[in-house]
């Protein structure tokens, strides 16, 4: 599995991110394009929207929706909407039949 994140900052409010990932493997390969958005509604809330574009065959196109609560620079909480069948990894590849809401909680060590 391989992913490269490439983030421009647009203003202090406003960040893109273009990530495309790839996965290597003995039975088949497949590859999608992740681009989102982070937008700064306040000091510590925002708001994420991402996009997976399925590039091959065997990738599907989904996307996720997410509120962002930094309660401290290194911690956060997301609120998030998501019809992947996972929020990182393989999970980012593949899109379910219906829509998941859940809460993730973010530490950066």
């Amino acid at each position: 599995f391989s992913e490269f994140i490439s983030t421009l900052k647009f203003n202090k409010r406003l960040t893109f991110n273009l990530s495309p990932k790839y996965l290597f493997s003995g039975v088949d390969n497949i590859g999608t394009l992740g681009i989102s958005s982070n937008l700064n509604l306040l000091k510590s809330l925002s708001v994420i929207t991402e996009a997976n574009i399925g590039l091959s065959d065997n990738s599907e196109s989904n996307n996720t929706f997410a509120f962002r609560y930094s309660y401290s620079p290194d911690k956060s909480l997301d609120l998030y909407a998501t019809n992947a069948v996972g929020l990182s990894d393989i999970g980012q590849f593949l899109k379910s039949d219906d829509y998941k809401f859940g809460i993730k909680l973010n530490f950066i060590f």
